[in-house]
């Protein structure tokens, strides 16, 4: 069973992946274009971000999750959506069936409510 202290450093690696600082990207061009190269890294990690969402999603359906666990998983997941495109979404949505759909949903709320940059 996945403890709070290990959920919290997934969390972190989650969020260190999805928003990575610009000290930690590297790039092998000679321009100091920080944000974009951001920007890229974020673009890379996008395609591997449903796949984790989704696996989240199954789990949570057929396992019963420990008290305080998904509050310790909330930022992680927060930095996923941030990640993932409208279209990323849908087809995350369209993956799923009506109970994924239900819980993915809930998530999605939950995020646009409480992790949500708002722009």
């Amino acid at each position: 069973m996945l403890s709070v202290k290990s959920a919290i450093a997934f969390n972190r690696l989650l969020t260190t992946l999805c928003d990575p600082s610009s000290l930690s990207v590297t790039t092998n061009r000679k321009t100091t274009e920080l944000s974009s190269s951001t920007v890229a890294a974020r673009a890379t990690i996008s395609k591997h971000v449903p796949y984790i969402v989704l696996e989240f999603i199954q789990l949570s359906l057929t396992h019963r999750m420990a008290h305080g666990l998904r509050n310790a998983l909330s930022p992680g997941l927060y930095a996923m959506f941030d990640v993932m495109g409208p279209e990323i979404l849908r087809m995350v949505n369209a993956t799923l069936d009506v109970q994924g759909r239900v819980l993915f949903r809930a998530l999605y709320d939950e995020w646009g409510k409480l992790g949500k940059w708002s722009e």
